[in-house]
């Protein structure tokens, strides 16, 4: 409803700009769901990870593995949505799967060596948000298809860290870095 109220609000052509972080695949997928079902669309250049400072290191939320201090920023515009909704275009299944995500950080590592864990995510979720955006921007508006989506998404475990284990499988983590196993190939 906050989204529906703020396009109400502006005008044609405006800009709503908001802040988010968090670590779960689901929440980002509704956070971009909510928007576009309000009007809005991801603006040109339209997400910056601005990094944390120091005194939000020790916070409850900062404390798990790998959790960014610093926040994304969103700019949506109420401009048109001109995304082509026709249903002969490529078939939108699942909005992102584990082995995307893993794909993801290996081309990161690839490219970067080794990583602390909140660069290598600070870092991934700017490569992942804009799929999962133009792919929900794809999908049709059925809200039952769209929650049978979130919930797959939801299900992705291997950026919990509780669940630290999951993302050992594929990268190593030895001394704070995150790196490719040895002998790994891409």
């Amino acid at each position: 409803r906050c989204f529906k109220e703020c396009h109400r609000v502006l005008k044609p052509d405006s800009h709503m700009v908001l802040t988010f972080n968090n670590r779960e695949p689901a929440a980002w997928a509704a956070l971009i769901i909510a928007a576009r079902n309000s009007g809005f669309q991801l603006a040109e250049g339209g997400l910056i990870y601005q990094p944390g400072t120091s005194l939000y290191k020790h916070t409850t939320n900062n404390r798990r593995i790998g959790s960014l201090r610093g926040d994304f920023i969103f700019t949506f515009t109420n401009t048109e949505i001109k995304y082509n909704m026709d249903h002969t275009e490529e078939h939108i299944e699942q909005i992102i799967t584990e082995q995307e995500i893993v794909k993801i950080i290996n081309s990161i590592l690839t490219e970067k060596n080794s990583l602390t864990p909140e660069a290598l995510f600070s870092e991934l979720y700017i490569r992942y948000v804009p799929i999962v955006y133009h792919r929900i921007m794809r999908i049709s508006s059925d809200e039952t298809q769209i929650r049978m989506m979130l919930k797959e998404v939801s299900e992705i475990e291997i950026l919990n860290s509780e669940k630290q284990q999951k993302l050992t499988k594929y990268f190593d983590f030895n001394e704070g870095f995150w790196s490719i196993k040895e002998g790994a190939h891409g």
